[in-house]
């Protein structure tokens, strides 16, 4: 048994039970049952693989469809001619069976659905929770608000992201172009990715900043990410995708890579703006991990930074050339007053740097540390100059006015650039440069008590932001040591949930087996019940059968000692009027006429009309006459005796019992026997060959008995028929019509016509019924006497018996060898020629026709030419039926239509021939079709000269054309599969597809009025070669409905689909219903 899986598989097929019930619905009707049959057996067996392997929605659709398809073919027209085969194959067993799992399936996939539900809501609730928290805190950490791009709503507007539930509805649309950009590290790719066809791998290390979409094709490794990657201008969406990217946070790969094709391509741009995958792989695997190599739940690369693995940040100042217009110009920045003295510079500057700082950290960018800040230029002011000096005054600007210092601070040397000293000379410049600080080692400054309150406050207003920032960390540190408190109170509860589960199934495998065991006992007490009522039924037609057979046995006494009877009565009648006849010329002659001899009666046949009766007193004898004279009486004597006188009877004499008169109603024991003994000693005489017969008396020439000539009696089948055949059967209980054929040596080829032609009911019935006895014709010069048709009906009664498992057909073969030499012997013949001389010897023994008539004229011939071609081919198939009318003729025979057309003046002649069997070329190829064999059947031929034109009045080159005129209701269809090349005969072993319900010929017939569809239901198979070969038979038995398969004396049931193959040589199709005949012979 195969081996089960530990738990059920994941969910893929549906989302509910209702959707899964939509997809078990069967839409196409049942057309057979058999085949019907056949697609639920083979639906139980899928349904029952799938259920051992764990796949409950699979076995579950399985199921359901098995049950549905079961209630079809119950319904079905022909379900009661092929319930044996139901129960054979499926069984109420099977039935119940389906429906019990289906139910179980049911109970557990709603319970799988409803938890997978759940999940999804709470997972829905905890992604929504995350969200509403980063965007919370992303919102306290920045105090500029940053607009959140959504989804596009309106029909102009673009959608910029995409889920990972529309990615999956995507795959299920075949309109839908697509291609998807995994942008993440070939390492990252080959651990786990996504299992799609739209799918691409474009490594990180390959998307550099600055790069444009065709340097990134060319740096692609293998052809095939070519050729996808070159796809993205041809698609209608580029689907971008990292490990976590959202539209609000896109990573710097995502940012380069949708440049890379939409700015930095200008050879095929893109239909639509490239979006991006919400969430990232992370999320897709999360959702669909069976659309994934491997479900990961987190990024490997991150994983490994946590235990200690050094990362590298790339320099992320990236500078793109702009391609929109340049900004508008800014307007100038009024001069700012310099401080003149130190307190004031170092005042303006702290206030600069904590400005400075207050900047840098609501602007998201990230600053360069490669270079050095170049100090500005600061403008001078000469306003607040004494008068007549060039001294200059910094004018700070409005926003950064610096309260007046009353204290100096004093600042060491070191730590101010003089260079950057304001001069005090008169003769200063306009514009000074600033003096540069040196950042790297904070001045030791001592300040003075009038300046300590401004620095103070700068302190505590940079301090304090500070603690800002660490508090927003540390707020989220503490989220993200929450979501994965929630993540391992989820992972607990599928645990849970998984054990519940497990615990359901093992309560459902007990309650399983405990069903199980009852369903077996249950099914072994119906079957016991079956069998019990089989056995009771079966004993009872054994009962009702014995008591029919003693019946028919008393009848069939009392019929042959009632026939007795009147024999003797009719004997003794014979011998009275003979003994008056006698009497009347005084002479006695009771010593003359025989006793009657005691034989057993044999069954009774009735002399056809019109052959005279034997035993007759004034009827013509051989060698002499028989009459009453006045003195004497004249009896015939033997051959080469003198005829002598008998004196006649005196008139004292005792009066005489009456003439002797033979009856019609009983048969001629005396010359059975001397048939019969001329068959089994040909060449002796009767007298020779059973002395008991002879009843010439040679002691006394007066006492003989008047010797009767029987050659003037005329032969007939009937005298046959009663003659013995040793059939030598083996007994045993048959369906009727399943007998076999023993090989008497090379006989194969009979013995498969014989079973085909017997399971043609109406012609068995023929048979069987006695009927073809009114028809035999004892006169027709073309027939055998009815020898044939006796001899064949003799093997279709014991093959309808249903008594023997084979039998013998020696006699047949006798016979036919008799009429025809060819088969008389042992050698192998071919079965079609076997077949096409039966069938013509069968037509002329129960030919209709006792006359033969006038054939027509070669000018009424010449004449049908001139009519309609319907006119012309019923005018010739009457004159065929006025020479040959049968049962045959009206069963296998049909009409061909040839045309001849001259090449030289294109004159057309056209003719009408009876067929009974289509011989098919054969293509010599491996495999053909049927209709392939037809057509090449009525392709046109070409013929060399041997035609003559009756237009042309001599011999030309002509074309030939066969085509199906009339086709009759059993059409038997030989293939030609010997060819001759010259001296040698080989055969063609090409597999011809035949169809087997429904044949449809109508295109090659254009006279046909109704279409017929034919049904195959008997098949000859030639199996070997020419040097040695085997025939079989394929036979639909009309009783049971099944096919079974005829070798020589084994009966087996077949597969009728396994028989297209190379042996199959002659096929059986018929337009009716083939039925069981009426009345069988037993």
């Amino acid at each position: 048994m195969p081996a089960t899986t530990t738990g059920p598989k994941q969910l893929y097929l549906a989302s509910s039970l209702e959707e899964l019930n939509l997809k078990s619905d069967v839409k196409d009707p049942v057309q057979n049952a058999r085949m019907g049959i056949s697609t639920a057996f083979k639906l139980f067996e899928g349904a029952e693989k799938s259920r051992l392997d764990g796949d409950e929605e699979k076995a579950y659709i399985l199921y359901m469809r098995c049950v549905s398809v079961i209630h079809a073919v119950k319904k079905h027209s022909g379900f009661q001619k092929e319930k044996a085969f139901f129960e054979e194959k499926i069984g109420r067993e099977t039935f119940v069976k389906c429906i019990e799992y289906a139910e179980k399936m049911s109970n557990s996939l709603r319970d799988r659905y409803k938890e997978q539900e759940v999940k999804k809501e709470i997972e829905k609730e905890m992604a929504e929770k995350s969200a509403k928290k980063v965007e919370k805190v992303a919102s306290e950490s920045k105090p500029t608000v940053i607009s959140q791009p959504k989804a596009a709503t309106d029909a102009g507007q673009q959608q910029l992201n995409i889920t990972s539930v529309q990615l999956y509805s995507l795959l299920s649309e075949k309109k839908s172009s697509f291609l998807i950009v995994d942008v993440r590290k070939s390492s990252e790719f080959n651990l786990s990715h996504m299992t799609l066809e739209q799918l691409v791998s474009v490594p990180e290390e390959i998307v550099k900043p600055g790069c444009t979409g065709n340097q990134i094709e060319a740096e692609l490794k293998t052809e095939t990410e070519k050729q996808k990657f070159r796809q993205r201008s041809q698609v209608e969406l580029v689907i971008l995708v990292d490990w976590k990217s959202t539209l609000i946070n896109m990573s710097p790969t995502i940012k380069t890579m949708k440049d890379a094709i939409t700015k930095w391509q200008s050879s095929s741009p893109l239909r639509k703006e490239p979006v991006i995958l919400e969430g990232g792989y992370e999320t897709w695997t999360y959702t669909y991990p069976q659309l994934t190599t491997k479900s990961l739940l987190a990024q490997p690369s991150l994983t490994n930074g946590i235990n200690g693995s050094s990362q590298e940040t790339p320099d992320l100042n990236l500078s793109y050339p702009s391609l929109e217009p340049p900004p508008a110009p800014k307007p100038e920045i009024p001069p700012v007053q310099q401080p003149t003295s130190p307190e004031e510079r170092l005042s303006a500057e702290a206030k600069t740097d904590a400005d400075a700082n207050k900047q840098s950290r609501m602007t998201p960018n990230i600053p360069n540390r490669a270079t050095k800040p170049v100090p500005k230029e600061i403008p001078v002011n000469l306003a607040t100059s004494p008068k007549g000096s060039n001294k200059a005054s910094v004018v700070p600007p409005p926003a950064m006015t610096v309260p007046a210092a009353t204290v100096s601070p004093v600042i060491p040397p070191s730590s101010l650039d003089t260079s950057a000293r304001v001069p005090a000379s008169p003769d200063i410049a306009l514009k000074t440069p600033k003096p540069t600080i040196n950042r790297g080692s904070k001045p030791a400054t001592v300040i003075s008590s009038s300046s300590d309150s401004h620095l103070s406050a700068a302190e505590s207003s940079f301090s304090m932001k500070t603690k800002q920032e660490e508090a927003i960390l540390e707020s989220l540190e503490h989220k993200q040591r929450l979501l994965s408190m929630n993540i391992e109170e989820l992972q607990k509860k599928l645990l849970e949930l998984k054990a519940e589960e497990e615990e359901k199934n093992s309560e459902k495998v007990q309650n399983e087996d405990n069903m199980k065991k009852r369903n077996e006992t249950i099914e072994k007490l119906r079957q016991e019940r079956k069998m019990k009522e089989f056995e009771d039924q079966t004993r009872r037609e054994m009962e009702e059968e014995y008591s029919a057979d003693v019946e028919k046995l008393k009848r069939d006494k009392e019929d042959m000692e009632r026939n007795y009877r009147r024999s003797m009565q009719d004997i003794a009648e014979e011998r009275r009027m003979i003994e008056e006849r006698l009497a009347l010329a005084g002479g006695s002659v009771a010593a003359t006429v025989p006793a009657a001899p005691v034989v057993p009666p044999v069954v009774s046949h009735v002399a056809p009309a019109g052959i005279p009766t034997v035993g007759s007193p004034v009827a013509p004898l051989a060698g002499g006459g028989f009459a009453a004279a006045s003195s004497s009486t004249t009896l015939a004597s033997p051959s080469g005796t003198q005829p002598f006188k008998v004196p006649l009877k005196s008139e004292d004499a005792p009066p005489s019992s009456g003439g002797l008169k033979r009856s019609h109603s009983s048969p001629n024991i005396a010359r059975l026997l001397e048939n019969h003994a001329a068959f089994e000693n040909p060449g002796v005489s009767p007298s020779q060959a059973n002395p008991a017969t002879n009843y010439t008396a040679t002691a006394d020439p007066r006492r003989q008995t008047p010797t009767f000539s029987r050659n003037l009696k005329p032969q007939h089948a009937e005298v046959e028929a009663a003659r013995h055949r040793n059939l030598q059967p083996v007994y045993a209980h048959t369906y009727p019509g399943l007998t076999g054929l023993k090989n008497l040596g090379n006989t194969c080829f009979m013995n498969a016509i014989v079973q085909c032609l017997n399971n043609i009911s109406p012609l068995a019935e023929y048979f069987l019924k006695d009927a073809y006895r009114k028809h035999i014709n004892y006169v027709n010069p073309l027939g055998h006497k009815g020898r044939i048709a006796e001899e064949f009906a003799v093997v279709v009664r014991a093959l309808w018996s249903g008594q023997y498992r084979h039998i013998s057909a020696f006699d047949l073969k006798h016979t036919v060898g008799q009429c025809q030499p060819m088969f008389l012997g042992n050698e192998q013949q071919d079965a079609q020629e076997f077949l096409m001389f039966l069938l013509d010897g069968l037509s002329e023994d129960l030919n209709l026709v006792q006359r033969r008539p006038v054939a027509i004229s070669e000018k009424e011939k010449e004449r049908f030419q001139q009519l309609a071609e319907r006119d012309h081919a019923d005018l010739l198939w009457d004159e065929h039926k006025r020479f040959t009318n049968s049962l045959i003729v009206d069963l296998f025979q049909g009409q061909l239509k040839q045309t001849i057309t001259c090449k030289s003046c294109g004159n057309h002649s056209v003719d009408f021939q009876v067929f009974n069997c289509l011989s098919l070329p054969i293509r010599p190829t491996s495999k053909c079709t049927l209709n392939e064999c037809i057509e090449g059947f009525l392709q046109k031929e070409t013929v060399q000269g041997n035609w003559k034109c009756p237009s042309c009045r001599r011999h030309q080159e002509a074309t030939i054309k066969l085509d199906i005129w009339k086709l009759p209701p059993i059409l038997i269809i030989q293939f030609k599969r010997f060819k001759f090349e010259g001296m040698w005969r080989h055969k063609i072993q090409s597999v011809i597809h035949f169809p087997i319900d429904e044949l449809d010929l109508s295109k090659y017939v254009p006279g046909l009025e109704k279409k017929r569809k034919y049904q195959l239901f008997a098949v000859v198979n030639h199996f070997g070669t020419m040097e040695g070969g085997h025939y079989t038979a394929l036979c639909k038995n009309v009783t049971t409905k099944r096919w079974f398969g005829f070798d020589d004396p084994e009966v087996n049931e077949k597969d009728i689909y396994q028989s297209r193959t190379s042996a199959a040589y002659i096929l059986f199709y018929t337009s009716a219903e083939l039925r069981s005949p009426s009345v069988t012979y037993v």
